[in-house]
């Protein structure tokens, strides 16, 4: 049995008031979590009788997310970390909404095992723009420079 786990960490250049933003987003977890009224235009609930439907829809469990990272204030911006099972979908696109100042920005992330195993290693970036963010693995970079080279 290994133990798989992603890791994070970045510091992201950004405004004050966007610093306060990502870190009450990043504090929403879980069922009972409340959308503060500051991230609500952010965030236009898709049910209208589920205000934090628009939140929810950026995690991978919808019904109980939560975002798997830290995040600190520091000079200028903000340090977010995850070292166990960030979503990385998640923090690109609560920066794309709720730091535009800071973009275009982007971040990597790093796959670990805690045994060797084949195919068990490996990560990935994610490039967040105005307009959109895009996620890219390393090993799907990896097969389609192989088959490139492969001709």
């Amino acid at each position: 049995m290994a133990d798989h786990y992603t890791k994070l960490s970045f510091e992201l250049d950004c405004a004050e008031a966007e610093a306060d933003r990502l870190i009450s987003a990043f504090g929403l977890t879980g069922y009972e979590a409340a959308l503060p009224a500051a991230l609500a235009p952010y965030f236009p609930a898709s049910d209208p009788d589920d205000p934090l439907s628009g939140v929810a829809a950026l995690y991978a469990d919808s019904n109980a997310f939560d975002i798997g990272a830290r995040i600190y204030r520091r000079a200028g911006g903000v340090w977010i970390h995850g070292d166990g099972d960030p979503q990385v979908i998640a923090i690109a696109e609560l920066i794309r909404r709720l730091a535009p100042s800071a973009l275009p920005t982007g971040f990597t992330w790093a796959n670990d095992c805690s045994r060797s195993r084949p195919g068990a290693f490996g990560g990935g970036y994610a490039l967040i723009t105005h307009a959109d963010y895009d996620v890219a693995d390393v090993t799907a970079l990896l097969d389609e420079a192989l088959e490139a080279a492969r001709g």
